[in-house]
């Protein structure tokens, strides 16, 4: 309101009075309910001011046409209530794990106006964070906004790599604003084994790659790092060993890894994987000197002499590493081994070693640095698959140990050809066994060793032609001993394929004595009287020492022989022949009174009579 007087105070009316507004920059919204309008009776003149959006100062000039005079009205226009959470800055940061970000997440509370808010209470609170982050906090979890209607704080990462999320919230307000943040890899912390540490491996072998992991404080895994693999201890004199690749970059998953040689000493080889700084893990590998191991399995076994007779018959050669531990004989004064060749008597030594059941010779190998390494040999076996590469466990080969009347007998049934075969059989009381029974004929090419030390029983079976055992499910010899599954502890067999390949046999003791006859028997014939055909039934038992050759033949009634139905080497067991009417002519004898007869050698002879009708 203004009044409008003249010099003696009194009202002056009907004078027109002009309104101006003006507000504070940015302003809209600000009106006044008149611009122009006259005095009233008592010379007052009035106007409404709506203030506009922003706070600050409005300014609304009177003046009056008359006098040429104007007045000055100054409004403040203070904030509102608190509507809105906005995002100031912040976002979309990045850094290192367990690193303080360098700028605040900042947000700001504002009426309907738009104007800053102060004294707001705002929580902040990390809202998502990589799966199994330990170390992260915010500097302010709870703060009031400044005079600006600012609130602040700032992340600090946890161990993990990823993606943060910080939320701001403000109980009053209804809005939310989100911060993300990204954590990147640290600096390398932790050189971590894979695999590749503690293998065995014969000297010269290549092992299985070295394979290490680069990681930061938080476990991540760091790429592009730069993994160094140093050789940092091996056995004296050793000159072969080497690292494949002595400076990689770890993959992206962190992984590095490098492939070791071992070196021609037996003994501890140990390669320091490292990274700059100093952190580094060491891999430990040993290396063996197996004597006669010529297939390479880490066994001394059946395979090592088929393959060395195989080397001796030029069908494969043995070359490196393979031909010096194939080079078993001579043993010469000094401990050493070899004269640089292969022959026969390297062969006979392996024999020898493999039926006495160990061997353990020191040598010097290509450079006369004594080796000592022992043989592992078939007692370690097992029939369980192995885990180190070595025999496998064969599926197309089974053998039991049947126990007869006289003895015992070896069954192979194998799918494949067989070129040797090895044995201990572990039984619980001592024995003395150096030689079998007998060789069946299905393995009649192969000779058979017997040796017995205590309570171990070993047995070999090779030819120095390498000829393989054929296919089939039979006997191939039989000890003169009788072993049962209550007598022996366990078996371990190998075989010999093909390939010189050493593969472990399962095996089953089984009693067949009532399956196999105990003595001779000759049946009557059936039927009888018979026309046109008759069934004749033997018993044939097991003799020691040989399978019986056994004739069945028939006679007329002067004595006179018609036919020999039958002329063979028989096993133990229970056969049956057929005799048609007819002679050796295959002519049809006439009726009448016939013999039968069964004669095994000086072993047996049977004699019964059958009657012909026509």
């Amino acid at each position: 309101k203004v009044n409008l007087t003249d010099r003696g105070s009194n009202a002056v009316a009907n004078n027109t009075v002009v309104f101006t507004v003006s507000g504070p920059a940015g302003a809209t919204g600000y009106a006044l309910s008149n611009y122009r309008t006259l005095t009233d009776s008592t010379g007052m003149a009035a106007t409404l001011l709506s203030l506009g959006q922003k706070v600050g100062t409005y300014k609304v000039i009177a003046t009056s046409t008359l006098l040429g005079v104007s007045d000055t009205f100054n409004i403040i226009a203070l904030h509102g209530v608190a509507s809105a959470l906005v995002y100031q800055t912040g976002a979309s940061q990045s850094k290192q794990i367990l690193s303080l970000l360098d700028t605040s997440f900042v947000v700001n509370v504002r009426d309907a106006g738009n104007n800053s808010v102060a004294g707001v209470g705002v929580k902040f609170a990390i809202l998502t964070k990589p799966s199994g982050s330990w170390g992260d906090t915010l500097t302010v979890d709870s703060v009031g906004t400044d005079s600006v209607g600012n609130a602040y704080t700032k992340l600090k990462f946890g161990s993990k790599v990823g993606t943060y999320t910080v939320i701001a919230t403000s109980p009053s307000l209804k809005d939310t604003v989100r911060f993300t943040g990204t954590a990147l890899v640290g600096k390398p912390t932790f050189l971590v084994k894979q695999t590749g540490d503690a293998q065995v491996g014969q000297i010269g072998d290549v092992l299985k790659p070295f394979l290490v992991q680069v990681q930061d404080t938080g476990a991540n895994n760091i790429a592009n790092s730069l993994v160094t693999f140093t050789l940092i201890q091996r056995p004296a004199l050793d000159t072969a060993a080497s690292v494949a690749h002595d400076s990689v970059r770890s993959d992206a998953s962190g992984f590095a890894s490098t492939v070791f040689t071992l070196g021609n000493r037996p003994g501890v080889y140990k390669v320091r994987a490292s990274v700059p700084g100093r952190i580094d893990s060491t891999f430990t590998a040993q290396a063996l000197f197996v004597e006669g191991d010529a297939n390479h399995d880490n066994q001394q076994n059946i395979g090592d002499l088929t393959a060395i007779i195989d080397h001796i018959l030029g069908k494969r050669v043995l070359t490196g590493y393979d031909f010096i531990r194939a080079d078993m004989y001579p043993v010469h004064a000094d401990g050493s081994v070899g004269d640089g060749k292969i022959d026969i008597r390297d062969a006979l030594v392996c024999l020898d070693s493999l039926v006495a059941g160990g061997w353990d010779p020191t040598r010097n190998d290509v450079t006369n640095s004594t080796v000592i390494s022992p043989k592992i040999n078939l007692s370690v076996m097992s029939t369980s698959a192995p885990t180190d590469g070595s025999a496998t466990v064969a599926t197309n080969i089974q053998s039991a140990i049947e126990m007869t009347h006289i003895g015992s007998r070896f069954v192979l049934n194998n799918t494949v050809p067989i070129k040797g075969l090895q044995a201990a059989i572990y039984l619980k009381q001592p024995a003395i066994l150096d030689t079998v029974d007998l060789v069946f004929a299905r393995a009649q090419m192969m000779t058979v060793k017997v040796k017995s030390v205590g309570k171990i029983v070993n047995v070999v079976l090779y030819n120095l032609n390498n000829t393989p055992i054929d296919t089939g499910s039979t006997p191939i010899f039989r000890l003169p001993v009788q072993l049962s599954a209550n007598s022996i502890d366990s078996v371990k067999v190998i075989a010999s394929v093909d390939t010189n390949i050493a593969q472990v046999i399962p095996w089953a003791a089984e009693d067949i004595r009532n399956e196999i006859p105990s003595t001779w028997m000759l049946y009557q014939n059936y039927p009888n009287p018979f026309n046109p055909t008759t069934t004749i039934e033997f018993d044939v038992p097991e003799i020691t020492g040989s399978l019986p050759r056994v004739a069945v033949q028939i006679f007329d009634v002067l004595g006179r022989k018609v036919k020999t139905v039958e002329k063979d080497v028989k096993d133990a067991g229970r056969y049956k022949v057929i005799w048609d009417g007819t002679n050796e002519d295959h002519i049809r004898v006439a009726t009448g009174v016939y013999f039968y007869r069964v004669l095994a050698g000086g072993n047996y002879a049977a004699t019964k009579k059958m009657l012909l009708l026509k």
